[in-house]
């Protein structure tokens, strides 16, 4: 049975499938990690500008990708069962269901849910806080295989509502608020990743490495 890793990296949450070789694993972790460290720095407040430029990092990296698809959904709470509506999550994993197997999904579920419960450390180090009023959002990756090629599957979701959300991405809403989500597929090149290049990668991020990554089970 393949061993899933859930990681924290850079305040994204990460999901390696165990299909994956250990070099695969750490050249996704890596090339996640400098995507992030940058795209803070170069993107302004807007998700969009962020995605965009979190993106051309791993394409920069030897990462091709499909077109960002964007969606807008309009939740209240108050339609849903006892005056809760659903969950931002479910909403999000839905989007992942055309190129994820359903034990990811599941595990990832339960792995974001489970950071509700985790310590004060991780928790500190779990980013739900958008640069505008009013607005949270979340970056959740997949790292799956597929024929033979890691691939990364990514939907960075940003919730804006008139209060704000507790337990977000996890817990149900009470009240209104707009889910926007920025999704796509990026498959790695593996011809650009040689050894060399590997080890390249791995020391850009080496300085900030062992900060940034944290295991949820260690």
């Amino acid at each position: 049975m393949n061993t899933m890793t859930a990681l924290l990296v850079d305040g994204a949450f990460l999901l390696v499938d165990g299909a994956l070789t250990p070099q695969q694993n750490r050249d996704v972790v890596n090339s996640v990690l400098l995507a992030r460290l940058v795209a803070a720095q170069a993107a302004a407040g807007d998700a969009g500008s962020y995605v965009n430029a979190f993106l051309q990092v791993l394409g920069n990296v030897g990462w091709t990708g499909t077109d960002i698809t964007k969606r807008t959904t309009q939740l209240d709470g108050a339609k849903g069962p006892k005056g809760v509506g659903l969950a931002p999550l479910t909403i999000i994993t839905q989007g992942m269901t055309e190129h994820v197997s359903s034990d990811l999904i599941n595990r990832l579920v339960a792995e974001v849910s489970s950071l509700e419960q985790a310590s004060s450390a991780v928790r500190q180090a779990w980013a739900t806080t958008a640069n505008r009023p009013q607005a949270q959002a979340c970056l959740l990756i997949v790292a799956t295989l597929v024929d033979g090629v890691p691939m990364l599957v990514y939907d960075y979701a940003e919730l804006t509502s008139v209060k704000q959300a507790t337990g977000y991405p996890w817990s149900p809403l009470t009240g209104p608020g707009t889910l926007t989500q920025f999704s796509g597929v990026v498959a790695m090149n593996r011809t650009v990743f040689t050894a060399d290049f590997s080890a390249a990668l791995a020391n850009k991020v080496t300085p900030t490495r062992s900060a940034a990554v944290i295991p949820l089970h260690p």
